[in-house]
């Protein structure tokens, strides 16, 4: 899809920063020139330390692999791909949240999570016992 890293990059800045360049400048750390030749008319390749402050410095976080080679998701965290394609008006449908398996992923983080709060208002039952029995005594 993206076959060059300037097409990468400027695939971040449209999806990650709303196309808007100040933005990356500010969120990456970035000089606005430097940006502007990347994904340009001059499609100036991006040198080691543009590079690196896209993968160590952006939020979200961007997978190197992806950044430089092209393989694999955007993202390194599943939650931002999926927070990304919903916020960018992409055609979900087509998307890889439909993937049986990343559902399936996802369908356990949220029986995960419920696990959690199960046991969080168990403790906090708890100890509203142990409060109301202390102001009893």
């Amino acid at each position: 899809m993206f076959t060059t890293i300037n097409q990468r990059i400027n695939a971040i800045l449209d999806t990650v920063y709303g196309g808007n360049v100040t933005a990356m400048e500010k969120g990456a750390y970035i000089p606005r020139t430097t940006i502007s030749s990347i994904v340009g008319s001059s499609k100036t390749s991006p040198g080691f330390n543009v590079i690196a402050k896209i993968g160590e410095i952006s939020s979200p976080r961007i997978s190197m692999e992806w950044l430089i080679r092209g393989v694999g998701d955007m993202f390194l965290d599943e939650k931002d791909s999926i927070k990304y394609q919903i916020n960018s008006g992409s055609n979900i449908t087509n998307s890889p949240v439909n993937d049986s398996d990343t559902l399936n992923r996802l369908l356990a983080l949220v029986e995960a999570k419920d696990s959690q709060i199960e046991q969080k208002d168990k403790q906090i039952n708890t100890l509203l016992n142990i409060l109301q029995n202390s102001k009893v005594g």
